[in-house]
């Protein structure tokens, strides 16, 4: 019970926090201070205690998997996704047209947006296209391998808790860095430290804005647990001379590919944030074995973001 209650502080005071934030940060137009924002840092702790209090993190007796495929496909269809992605951005920039070279005006932030969506979709549908043609998703139990994982509905519920444990976390420590960039610099960072974030909150008078929210919030989310949890960190986990069958080692390898990935697009202060988040995914996939539950936990961490920019 005294747990839980910590929990239950640390989510209140995490969510009055950011409320509290937006509300100043609206109201003078300047950047928050530490005392304005403390109470993020405080829940990150509170929820990090409560995790390494429930022994969350060890990943002793995990289900047994269904899937099929061998961890050298695995890896294959992976680098075939990204080059599927890239290729992608290369077809829906040629589609969309450059981007304008100030997106400072209504008329540029429309434009800019219009792009980025065009090119994100365009990316999205290429990873999905290949990764609908790796074999082994739907193919039946390998010999001898029950399915010894959770219902598809308790993995939702198990995503929708973690997520809700883990999200204090992250904001509390991209507040931490966020203030020691100031400090260090002199200069607050932008809060929206991604740039689908900042394209979105330039253009949210734009009719694309709805477009490029569908696919931040609903579209990314299930192609990037697909392709890092389900084919890089499965795969590897399954390679004997790369992990050995090492749950965390497979967590780490994948997390630090997705945050490298990842860096074109987000502020140096997220980086960090951004790889927590990505264990947390990780623990969670291997935990109940469906990649349902990491992807509910990213759909909510992308709306959550979202939600504060409309």
């Amino acid at each position: 019970m005294f747990i839980w209650s910590l929990a239950c502080i640390a989510i209140l005071c995490c969510t009055e926090s950011i409320l509290a934030a937006d509300v100043v940060a609206e109201a003078d137009e300047q950047p928050t201070s530490f005392w304005e924002t403390w109470w993020a840092p405080l829940a990150g702790i509170i929820m990090f205690y409560v995790v390494v209090s429930r022994r969350w993190m060890r990943l002793t007796h995990l289900p047994r998997f269904p899937w099929t495929f061998r961890p050298g496909t695995g890896l294959l269809f992976f680098a075939a996704t990204l080059f599927a992605g890239i290729f992608g951005s290369v077809i829906g920039g040629l589609i969309s047209g450059p981007l304008p070279d100030d997106s400072v005006g209504a008329l540029n932030a429309e434009a800019a947006l219009r792009v980025m969506t065009i090119v994100a979709f365009v990316s999205l549908l290429f990873q999905g296209v290949v990764l609908m043609l790796m074999p082994g998703w739907r193919s039946g139990h390998a010999r001898g391998q029950a399915d010894r994982r959770a219902s598809v509905g308790s993995c939702i519920l198990q995503g929708i808790i973690a997520i809700i444990i883990v999200l204090p976390i992250v904001l509390g420590l991209a507040t931490v860095l966020q203030l020691i960039t100031e400090r260090v610099t002199g200069t607050p960072p932008d809060p929206l430290a991604h740039e689908a974030l900042v394209a979105l909150a330039d253009g949210r008078d734009s009719a694309w804005f709805w477009g490029k929210a569908i696919l931040v919030v609903l579209a990314a989310p299930i192609v990037e647990e697909v392709l890092y949890r389900g084919l890089l960190q499965e795969s590897l986990r399954r390679h004997r001379v790369l992990m050995g069958g090492s749950p965390w080692g497979s967590i780490i390898g994948a997390s630090i590919f997705f945050t490298v990935m990842h860096l074109g697009a987000v502020e140096w202060q997220a980086i960090l944030p951004l790889f927590v988040l990505s264990l947390a995914l990780g623990c969670v996939f291997a935990r109940t074995g469906r990649l349902v539950a990491p992807i509910v936990m990213h759909m909510i961490f992308n709306g959550f973001n979202l939600f504060f920019i409309i």
